[in-house]
Order: structure tokens, then C-alpha cells, then sequence
């Protein structure tokens, strides 16, 4: 499901309350090795694992960190630092967290590092929201509903983008990313109710600011 969808139905569940069947996405039915097989055989340095690790979180990484920075080469740099965490920490991976929750909490610390240290400078290198958003070409299907799509998709992500970094952090990881509350708590380093308290707030707050689009 695409990952405006996904935040679309929490928002609009809220505003209107029923019943959303969600169909799986395509990428669940690929096969990957498991974290556990991953793990032992990156800590043993053998590149197919690597590459595994790659292809199997590569777009997740990107994502998250598209919606943290919104800005496509910044994403870009923090996914490949990311996997040069990985590799380089690998071996120091006590396995007290799920090899994911580790992966997102590096891509979270790292774009929270980025948005600190750029500042100004990469706010105004980064192309307007609107720009960047239509700024793709649509191959298939209606032109007038693509963009129609396309500014609905430029509202959400101006709108999160106006969030608190910490109502952004849980918006992200939660109804974008569809990680679990426990895996949230772990990569924020907070507790349950706070994850659950922020996400409710953030929630209501773009609730309020997309009626009118919804």
C-alpha cells in the first residue's frame, strides 16, 4: 500500500470511523533470508549476506529518511551511511533488539544528526515541497488523477513536515512505516504511553489540518 494511503486511512478512520480492509503489499510476498541467518552472516563478513541486507532494507531506510529530511539526495547519503553503520558495527551488535529495530534506530539517530547540523543550509538547497512532489512523471493511468494525487500526497507531507520533531518522529515510524509501538519506544528511547500520547496528538493535529482536503 502506498505510504501515503496508509497515513490517509488513519486520518480519515478518525474523521469518519469504519471498517478498512487493507490488501498486503507486493513486497511482502519476496523472500528474503531471515534476520537471524542475516546476522550471523554478516558478523562473519560474507558479502551475500550484505547484499541481502541491502536489498531487503534499502527502501525502507530511503523512506524514512525522505520524510524526516524531504529532500531526495539527503535521503540518499543517509541510506548509504546507514549501511556503512551497519557494516562497520555489525560485529558489536548484541542482539538485545531485533536486527531492524537496530537498522531504523541508525537511520533515525542519523537524520536527527543531519537536520541538527545542516540547519538553514538544507532548508534552502531543497527544492520546495510542491516542486519536488510533482516533480515526476507518470507513465500510466489518468494525468488529471495523478495530480490530483500528487497535491494530495504535497499537503500531507507539508503538514507532517509542520509537526513537532517529536509528534514527527512517531508519525513517521508509526502510520508511514507501520512499525509496532515496542519497536517505536526502543528506537526513541521512551517509554509505551509516551509513544502512544504523541502519535494521538500528531494524529488529531493533521486531522484538523486536512479536513478540508479529505
Amino acid at each position: 500500500m502506498d505510504i501515503f494511503v496508509i497515513i490517509y486511512t488513519v486520518i480519515f478512520r478518525e474523521l469518519f470511523p469504519f471498517k478498512i480492509v487493507q490488501t498486503c503489499r507486493p513486497e511482502e510476498s519476496l523472500v528474503f533470508e531471515q534476520d537471524a541467518v542475516l546476522i550471523k552472516g554478516l558478523k562473519a563478513g560474507k558479502q551475500h549476506y550484505f547484499n541481502q541486507l541491502v536489498f531487503k532494507y534499502k527502501d525502507k531506510i530511503y523512506n524514512t529518511s525522505y520524510r524526516f529530511l524531504a529532500d531526495y539526495q539527503e535521503a540518499n547519503d543517509i541510506t548509504q551511511e546507514c549501511f556503512m553503520a551497519v557494516h562497520k558495527n555489525i560485529r558489536k551488535f548484541r542482539e538485545e533488539s531485533s536486527l531492524s529495530t537496530w537498522i531504523y534506530t541508525i537511520t533515525v539517530n542519523l537524520c536527527k544528526n543531519r537536520l541538527k547540523s545542516a540547519g538553514n543550509r538544507m532548508r534552502e538547497r531543497t527544492l520546495p515541497i510542491m516542486e519536488r512532489a510533482l516533480d515526476i512523471k507518470d507513465d500510466k493511468g489518468n494525468p488529471a488523477k495523478f495530480l490530483e494525487k500528487k497535491e494530495f500526497e504535497t499537503k500531507i507531507q507539508a503538514e507532517i513536515e509542520k509537526l513537532s520533531s517529536d509528534m514527527k518522529d512517531v508519525v513517521i515510524l508509526r502510520d508511514i512505516e507501520q512499525l509496532s509501538y515496542e519497536e517505536i519506544a526502543k528506537i526513541l528511547s521512551v517509554d509505551l504511553g509516551t509513544v502512544k500520547s504523541r502519535l494521538h496528538r500528531a494524529r488529531l493535529e493533521l486531522c484538523t489540518a486536512l479536513k478540508e482536503v479529505l
